[in-house]
């Protein structure tokens, strides 16, 4: 799941991640760099359908993906250092980036639930409920 909260939606959604399409061509600008290093004298070119993908394009994406990445990890990484455990770090900064949604851990629907409900009568997840039967 978390890893699918990269992807985010498809292109002209709005969801947020880094879209299908970029993804797509990531992977197929990885391909064709090692067919580029098998056969240096080679003329490749990126194509969706029948669309050529210019190489200012490509470079656009590629920037896009390095600072969604870099974003990412020092995100996670300032939460990790302000005292945050690993999984909750990581899945909000995640979440918060790509927005995305709720998060695992801490930030998981589950607490905004419990914080949030004022109509409930005590805890409506109570911590070990799975072990008291």
């Amino acid at each position: 799941m978390v890893c699918l909260m990269f992807f985010g939606g498809c292109a002209g959604s709005t969801g947020g991640g880094m879209k299908h399409v970029r993804i797509l061509l990531i992977i197929k600008h990885g391909y064709a760099e090692i067919r580029r290093a098998i056969l240096p004298r080679s003329v490749i070119t990126l194509r969706i359908g029948e669309q050529v993908v210019p190489p200012e394009v490509m470079r656009n994406i590629l920037g896009f993906f390095s600072l969604f990445i870099g974003a990412f990890a020092v995100g996670s990484l300032l939460l990790a250092a302000l005292g945050v455990d690993l999984l909750t770090s990581v899945t909000a900064s995640i979440s918060a980036l790509g927005n995305i949604g709720p998060g695992l851990g801490t930030v998981g629907a589950h607490r905004q639930l419990r914080s949030s409900a004022p109509s409930c009568q005590g805890d409506p997840f109570p911590p070990d409920a799975h072990r008291a039967a």
